[in-house]
């Protein structure tokens, strides 16, 4: 996927010990949608983030110069060719979309709810305002919990990435093989 190379930002947060790197794709009134750029300089998932949450953006960091750098090699390196992202078209219903898409693919979601500030990570099913998600260990691939979630107390989202697609393989072989299903 070819993304403006020169658009990439630090995203900083209301959590004050991290910043994501990435490259906007789509805003409404309420969200920012971004490409996710991985410590490697590869485009790994989307990132949706609540704009409240946001304290500030940078451009031209020395930290992202070397990303650039990153991001160059490894457009010319076949590694880079074996992941590719679902190229989307955000609507202006975003949560209510990726929710849909992750629900109908069966894929992994990662939640972070400002009820409990807690990120979960799983498998959804969507009924009206509720998020009904089987929580997946992440050191283990195996389900190990089910929360109920409303859509309202999303403040991020993190989908189709490819630490979410190697959990869910991993998963999905485990789950073959004990006879313990999703």
């Amino acid at each position: 996927m070819n993304i403006e190379i020169d658009n990439i930002c630090e995203i900083y947060t209301t959590n004050e010990n991290a910043f994501s790197v990435g490259v906007k794709c789509y805003e409404n009134s309420k969200w920012f949608v971004f490409y996710n750029i991985d410590p490697k300089g590869v485009i790994d998932g989307y990132f949706v983030v609540k704009k409240s949450q946001v304290r500030k953006k940078q451009q031209n960091t020395s930290y992202l110069k070397m990303i650039k750098m990153f991001m160059l090699y490894s457009d010319t390196h076949s590694y880079s060719k074996w992941f590719s992202l679902k190229k989307i078209t955000f609507r202006n219903d975003i949560i209510d979309q990726i929710l849909a898409l992750s629900e109908n693919d069966g894929s992994i979601i990662t939640i972070k709810s400002n009820k409990d500030n807690i990120i979960y990570e799983g498998y959804i099913s969507v009924d009206k305002d509720t998020i009904h998600m089987k929580c997946i260990n992440i050191s283990n691939a195996l389900i190990f919990e089910s929360v109920d979630l409303q859509k309202d107390d999303i403040e991020y989202i993190e989908f189709l990435t490819l630490d979410q697609k190697l959990l869910d393989y991993a998963h999905r072989k485990l789950s073959e093989s004990t006879g313990v299903g999703c």
